[in-house]
């Protein structure tokens, strides 16, 4: 792949991650956050986007033991919004708990 076949590929990433997706999803819904699953696509779309991301933990999966929480996605320059989000979340819900070291 040539220099300029991967700069063709990463504009398009970002304008298809971040153009018209996250930031025409804020538009539509009037919004400044999106939350969802961090186990999904969400976070690879706000990752080509070039956007912040946030991870708010709710627990650990019963049958291996793994961590599993929601992302938060915000658009560019926005990282102080996520942390009065963390804020809010560590304020409203249990202290996570830490996993057993085996």
């Amino acid at each position: 792949m040539t220099s300029k076949e991967y700069d063709h590929l990463v504009e398009h990433a970002r304008y298809i991650a971040r153009d018209s997706g996250i930031d025409q999803i804020f538009k539509d819904y009037d919004i400044n956050i999106v939350l969802g699953p961090a186990e999904s696509a969400m976070t690879q779309f706000a990752s080509a986007a070039g956007y912040p991301i946030a991870t708010l933990p709710l627990g650990y999966l019963d049958f291996n033991g793994r961590p599993h929480g929601l992302a938060a996605i915000a658009t560019a320059h926005q990282e102080a919004r996520l942390i009065q989000l963390q804020s809010a979340w560590e304020a409203t819900f249990p202290a996570r708990k830490t996993p057993p070291l085996h």
